[in-house]
């Protein structure tokens, strides 16, 4: 190595002074290449033999990298700093790259590890790693890992005390001296802690509970055993000074320091959540922190001197439902292993997360960790004398130091290649580039577009997501956040469309975007050239069919004269015929109808005279409107002395014709039962046995005529006000005068005839009726009838509350009001039965 005094101004001049150093023998045997000075100060020197050398201003050597820790080969030709600080390298079969100045190292088996490592330590400007196939350690001096004195035991963790390592194996505890390995116990060692409070004092975690130990100038003397029965994983402190221990089940035990050091232990009544596996103690500051199925957790005192758990205000929010399997400290901050299900997969999913802690607001930082995803974790320790983390892992040992400055990266963006099918529209686009004045025109037969986009994020490819949406298209929203770099389209609509994709990075929390506008063109057969040849086409094509329609329609012409000659004297004859058939039919009709109104004439005979009732007694209104001529409604009148009457109102089966047959043979029959007897319910015994022997209502015969009637009947004494109901499925409706209340009596459920048997007998009601009170008897068809702005009908509860309205009024005048109501609620709609109301006015 030569240090040269370069004179500018007579170069032949320039000194070459030779300048010794430490490495100029490994230099002369590595066949020194090239160089060139780093961002921070040091130096790179590349060989052809032995890869590359970082070296210091005082020519030391800092670090080196071979074929054995990551890069191709050792024929290093040259060598590159980029502005993120990442280093490349020129080898004989290619670039290599390295993150040199990451805050996350990794070592690994191509760095000569052997087995999943459990534990690390810095010791005698060494590192020395745990695995469960011994103790290895590297040097500056070494290129890989090397076994320590053929030490093979299964190890689970390593700690530095007082310059002496601190082995804990599954064949007992071992102390490293820098010289000789010497084994201090025999039983199953995972975890190690020396008192911070009581340094003389150290505590081993084994596979049946903890061994406490005397450590007086480097002398280990054993002291005590707190038997558990239960593996122990872990041992912190607190400010507490208490000293905890993680079990691999049934929660944690502590010595209380506050009463004399006595074993306690924290469970779930304590306030820790149910736990399925092993409990993770560690400290932070001069806090304990838990980790937990659900999370990190940790404890408080109260005034008994009994601890208790709770959710850490930092650190819980962050963790919530998550498992917690191992952490550690990192001045200040928080990295810790940790599981979940993930929902969307179905699937636990382990990562490492860093939790930084900035002016007492605690964030997930996954600039340094994002690596981490689906590495399983053994063991995290934190180095407090080189401010280094360790996460000891299956996939070997990563190295987070925070010491390091931040780095201000540069990162770039960029549409490495667009594709339409398999033409090259552009390449290289940058996020930088200004494509105001480029046309990409597109053919609709290329109407298969491929954009790969790309991100100069070396560090970590799996950081890059990508988002993005076509303007022009018929979603126009931003798609998910995605690592898949590559867009296809296929069959877009001809027009004008842009490009809209924006990509982020965990290493750079600048967003950075690119618009790429481009025109797809209409296929030939939608150009203005292809509409034109349609339109012609289109007109040739109407020019023929005109001609040859016309030339048809000629011809037929002559045919359709000759067939209407003959079809028009066919016609005429026609006509006369259906002339002469209108005038038989309108014959036909009159004689029907003449027959039907002498059928009313005779049923309107036998239908009491509105004479005859006033005459008994003139506080009487029937309001009566069949839906045809003749009715199958009818109302029923009988004197039975100066001071009783008998009035019914019955709705027959059928109306027009039909019901007016019924009517006739219902009334004859109610008028002989009334001559037997004056009791209304008499009455209808003796008309249902009457009627149904007239109509040969056998109920054993098949096909029986079913024909009744539903009549509502009642008997009035004028002088004593006694009212007598009996109804055959038709109510009674009394409405009182001074409160006009509506009370109902309720008709025996049987029809007159019909299915009703022989020797029926019907209910008979009773009641006293006071002066101006009104009794009112209906058929069915006025709460039937369809009308009103829906076309629905009536309802029974409208016509309650109708009368009730106007029962106060003359009955003339009710009688009025009743068929106004009905007909102006009808409309034009038809009225579907025959309607019958009779009110008696106390």
């Amino acid at each position: 190595m030569y240090k040269v005094t370069y004179d500018s101004v007579n170069p032949g001049k320039s000194k070459f002074d030779r300048w010794p150093s430490v490495i100029d023998d490994e230099l002369n045997e590595s066949e020194f290449n090239n160089g060139c000075p780093l961002s921070d100060g040091n130096y790179i020197i590349t060989t052809n033999k032995k890869g590359v050398f970082i070296i210091n201003k005082n020519l030391e050597m800092v670090k080196r990298f071979n074929s054995k820790s990551g890069i191709y080969e050792d024929n290093v030709k040259a060598g590159f700093q980029d502005a993120n600080g990442n280093l490349w390298l020129a080898t004989y079969y290619g670039i290599s790259f390295i993150e040199l100045n990451s805050k996350l190292y990794k070592f690994d088996r191509q760095n000569g590890i052997s087995g999943l490592v459990t534990g690390a330590s810095y010791y005698n400007n060494s590192l020395y790693v745990s695995t469960d196939k011994g103790v290895q350690y590297i040097n500056d001096k070494e290129t890989s890992f090397k076994l320590l004195q053929d030490f093979t035991k299964q190890s689970w963790g390593l700690s530095k005390i007082n310059n002496e390592l601190f082995i804990s194996t599954e064949k007992g505890l071992f102390i490293y001296d820098g010289n000789t390995i010497s084994q201090k116990s025999d039983k199953t060692t995972f975890c190690i802690l020396c008192d911070p409070y009581k340094p003389e004092l150290i505590y081993a975690g084994t596979d049946e509970g903890v061994d406490v130990f005397s450590y007086i100038e480097k002398k280990l003397t054993y002291i005590k055993t707190y038997q558990l029965n239960i593996p122990v994983k872990s041992i912190a402190s607190d400010e507490n000074k208490n000293i905890y221990f993680g079990c691999e089940s049934n929660g944690i035990y502590y010595l209380n320091y506050y009463n004399s050091f006595l074993l306690d232990s924290i469970q779930k009544r304590e306030g820790l959540p149910e736990q399925f596996g092993e409990n993770y103690v560690f400290s932070y500051g001069n806090k304990l922190l838990i980790g937990t199925d659900s999370g990190i957790y940790t404890v408080r005192r109260e005034k008994n001197d009994r601890f208790f758990c709770e959710k850490s205000k930092a650190f819980y929010p962050l963790t919530k439902g998550t498992e917690i399997f191992r952490g550690a400290e990192l001045a200040g901050d928080v990295i810790c292993s940790q599981s979940y299900e993930n929902k969307k997969t179905d699937k636990i999913e382990n990562k490492v997360i860093y939790i930084s802690n900035s002016e007492g607001r605690c964030y997930i930082n996954n600039e340094i960790t994002n690596k981490l995803k689906d590495t399983k974790v053994n063991l995290i320790t934190y180095d407090s004398e080189n401010k280094t983390t360790f996460i000891c892992t299956d996939e070997g040992l990563f190295l987070v130091n925070k010491q390091k400055e931040k780095i201000d990266r540069h990162f770039s963006f960029f549409l490495r290649l667009v594709l339409a099918k398999n033409d090259t529209i552009i390449d290289n686009y940058s996020f930088k580039d200004d494509l105001s004045t480029k046309d990409f025109t597109i053919p609709f037969k290329n109407n298969q577009l491929s954009f790969f986009a790309g991100y100069n994020c070396y560090e970590n490819k799996s950081a890059v997501d990508f988002s993005y949406y076509i303007e022009g298209s018929d979603d126009e929203d931003y798609s998910n956040w995605s690592p898949q770099n590559l867009i296809k389209t296929t069959n877009l609509h001809e027009g004008d469309y842009i490009l809209h994709i924006k990509a982020r990075c965990d290493l750079n929390k600048d967003i950075l975007e690119i618009h790429f506008p481009f025109k797809i063109l209409p296929p030939w057969y939608r150009t203005i050239w292809a509409y034109l040849a349609y339109l012609i086409l289109f007109g040739l094509f109407l020019f023929i069919v005109i001609k040859l329609n016309s030339k048809r329609l000629i011809e037929q012409n002559l045919k359709l004269e000759a067939v209407i000659k003959q079809r028009t004297s066919t016609i005429e004859e026609q006509v006369f015929l259906l002339e002469h058939q209108k005038h038989e039919l309108q014959h036909q009709k009159q004689e029907i109808t003449d027959s039907i109104n002498y059928a009313q004439r005779i049923q309107q005979s036998i239908l009491p005279s509105f004479t005859e009732i006033n005459a008994a007694y003139n506080n009487v209104f029937v309001f009566f409107q069949p839906k045809d001529i003749v009715s199958g409604d009818f109302y029923w009148f009988h004197k039975v002395s100066n001071n009783e009457f008998l009035i019914a109102c019955a709705d027959c089966t059928g109306h027009g014709v039909p019901g007016a047959f019924m009517s006739t043979i219902c009334a004859e029959k109610m008028t002989e039962s009334a001559l037997q007897s004056s009791e209304p319910a008499k009455i209808l015994f003796n008309a249902n046995n009457a009627i149904k022997k007239v109509l040969k209502q056998d109920a054993l015969a098949e096909g029986t005529n079913k024909d009744g009637m539903e009549i509502a009947l009642i008997k009035y004494n004028i002088k004593t006000k006694q009212l007598v109901y009996a109804g055959a499925n038709r109510a009674l409706w009394i409405v009182k005068s001074g409160s006009k209340e509506l009370v109902e009596a309720k008709p025996t459920k049987a029809s007159i005839a019909s299915f009703t048997p022989y020797d029926f007998e019907y209910e008979q009601n009773q009641f006293k009726v006071e002066t101006n009170d009104v009794i009112y008897l209906t058929s069915d068809g006025y709460p039937d009838q369809f009308g009103g702005p829906n076309g629905k009908k009536f309802m029974a509860k409208a016509m309650k509350d109708f009368l009730k309205d106007i029962m106060t009024l003359p009955v003339e005048e009710q009688k009025q009001l009743l068929s106004d109501k009905i007909n102006a609620w009808k409309g034009n709609l038809e009225q579907v039965d025959d309607l019958l109301v009779i009110g008696v006015r106390v």
